[in-house]
């Protein structure tokens, strides 16, 4: 087997037609043609950068940072176009509307924004969300969808799903409503970690099993596996071929220095999903992120010493 290519920045944004890869750290964004695997540019961001956007017609770059603030960039220079403070909370990876003109932007909180590339202006989209708990939003961007893991109280309880179909010709308060979809009583499922949302179907990991489920979260299948240890973290592939399972640090670190901990290796393990057979370990330390590509003959694995590009 051929050995993995390294990149820097320890998370990664693979653009729509998959020509290229945006990565960053602290405030560096870097963008790599995915082809050569070559450097194309290096520029500075907002700090602490915590997701980036490719726009679909590949002339701009979306950065948003820990505390929630969003800025537009020129691909192709770097320059920086628009920035924009938003409710100045942390949110999930954000993505541009097919046209390019707004960035679909997500927080903790629940909220729904758009910023507009045209003026770098805030909308806050849905307006009349209901004021319980929300422990996770993320965007189903291959089917058009938002997800809201809620709660109906404090605590452990039933695990409310609610969804929006993105609409992009009626992206405005008036049109927007989320709806409850699913309760799930299991607690596990609101662990981002354990969640797919993939091309036809949705994954969770339930602590014990995998659930494969419709895109209402309705129950599907579950797959029993030997696991090496316990897990981590779980991906599945956009076309379900592949489950990617980070079982984290292979020895204690409870004693060691931050620091230290970095560079202590996790054991990772790519398995075909339909056979659950093993298809290739890995030994990279504190992966945080995994995606296929080339129809799903390549493999991205993002880690804190950089991202890795690799195929079987």
């Amino acid at each position: 087997m051929k050995k993995d290519i390294k990149l820097a920045g320890g998370w990664f944004f693979l653009s729509i037609d998959e020509k290229l890869i945006a990565t960053f750290s602290r405030n560096s964004v870097y963008i790599y043609s995915l082809e050569s695997k070559k450097l194309i540019s290096k520029f500075k961001s907002l700090s602490n950068i915590s997701c980036v956007a490719i726009s679909n017609n590949l002339e701009k770059i979306a950065v948003k940072n820990t505390s929630g603030a969003l800025a537009v960039h020129s691909l192709k220079t770097g320059e920086e176009i628009y920035q924009n403070s938003m409710y100045k909370t942390e949110g999930e990876q954000i993505y541009f509307t097919v046209d390019d003109k707004f960035v679909l932007d997500i927080d903790w909180g629940g909220r729904f924004m758009l910023f507009d590339c045209s003026n770098g202006s805030c909308h806050l989209i849905d307006n009349k969300r209901v004021m319980v708990r929300c422990d996770y939003i993320e965007i189903d961007y291959l089917n058009k969808i938002i997800y809201r893991f809620m709660r109906n109280e404090e605590g452990y309880s039933k695990g409310i799903i609610q969804a929006y179909k993105i609409d992009e010709n009626s992206l405005s308060p008036e049109f927007v409503n989320f709806e409850n979809v699913n309760v799930i009583e299991n607690k596990s499922l609101i662990d981002k970690w354990n969640i797919s949302l993939c091309k036809a179907h949705n994954y969770y990991f339930d602590g014990e099993k995998l659930i494969e489920t419709d895109k209402k979260f309705n129950i599907v299948k579950r797959f029993s596996f030997i696991r090496e240890k316990e897990i981590e973290n779980i991906w599945i592939s956009e076309n379900e071929n592949y489950m990617f399972i980070n079982y984290g640090r292979i020895y204690d670190v409870s004693k060691m220095k931050l620091e230290d901990k970095k560079n202590v290796p996790c054991l990772s393990v790519l398995y075909d999903l339909k056979t659950m057979e093993k298809v290739k370990e890995f030994n990279y330390p504190y992966v945080s992120g995994f995606k296929m590509f080339n129809n799903e003959q390549e493999y991205i694995i993002s880690t804190w010493n950089g991202t890795y590009i690799g195929e079987f």
